[in-house]
């Protein structure tokens, strides 16, 4: 059967934005190169760094346009949250000695630390994901009221973070379970200490809901929504920054994806000569 001519679009667009990854990726490594051992401090490192964002932008989109892809890579995913949680129990093995001794998986404090600070790091980067939903539904709805061309192609990338929402929830709490555990043995000001248990705390009930209701409900939702603007203001008391890092991140992903869904647009129109 023949595809439908959305389909085919969206699956050019996603052709196209591989292809314009790779470039940007070709260029960042190039500059990089290029800026050699002085790269901390050169131009070409921040030019490579903007052709980085590219990438990521362009790979986001390409998920988005692909998501029976996608879907087979939920795999990885459920894998991620099973290594955190296995890495979290480690932690806890290692910081309060407990037996036996095969599981305690580091040495000495250090280790378990820098292993958790790693861990936690990747949960950031899923909690942006997660909050790209709201990002990606309001851009979705302001395309869908301006006739945004090509047509449909902001909505899959809010269906892309629609569909793999709780799965990205879980992938951000069990990566951040080792950290949480970690200084729960090794804490730090009173302060910091509460308010990271109260946020591992909102960010385990979120989890537990979602268990039991998939969101659809208004009630529900309204829940969801107050859980998770609490537990952006715990993180914030929590280690402040991240306001600042989650915004930056949202406004640059956002303007760096339009760009490129644009530019692979332009793409598609040369090579199939068509509008």
């Amino acid at each position: 059967m023949r595809p439908s001519r959305a389909s085919i679009q969206r699956a050019d667009l996603g052709f196209a934005c591989i292809i314009l990854g790779c470039l940007w990726t070709v260029a960042a490594v190039a500059l990089i190169i290029e800026a050699g051992p002085s790269r901390g401090r050169s131009v070409q490192a921040l030019f490579a760094l903007a052709c980085l964002v590219g990438t990521t932008g362009c790979a986001m989109l390409a998920f988005a346009f692909f998501p029976r892809f996608v879907q087979r890579l939920r795999i990885l995913g459920w894998l991620t949250v099973v290594v955190a949680s296995l890495l979290a129990i480690g932690v806890v093995w290692s910081a309060w000695q407990l037996p036996p001794e095969d599981l305690q998986l580091f040495a000495n404090p250090g280790d378990a630390r820098d292993s958790s600070n790693l861990a936690v790091a990747a949960s950031l980067i899923m909690l942006t994901c997660s909050i790209s939903l709201i990002t990606a539904r309001l851009i979705s709805n302001q395309a869908s009221q301006h006739r945004f061309h090509p047509a449909g192609a902001v909505q899959a990338i809010f269906l892309m973070f629609w569909r793999q929402h709780k799965l990205v929830g879980w992938m951000a709490l069990a990566l951040s379970g080792a950290h949480s555990v970690y200084f729960l043995r090794y804490p730090r000001g009173l302060e910091e200490q509460w308010t990271g248990i109260v946020a591992f705390a909102l960010l385990g009930l979120l989890g537990v809901i979602g268990l039991f209701t998939s969101y659809r409900t208004s009630l529900a939702l309204w829940v969801h929504r107050a859980i998770a603007a609490l537990l952006a203001v715990v993180l914030t008391l929590h280690w402040p920054p991240i306001l600042y890092a989650e915004a930056g991140a949202l406004v640059v992903l956002g303007i760096t994806a339009l760009v490129n869904l644009k530019l692979a647009t332009i793409i598609v129109q040369r090579v199939l000569g068509s509008e």
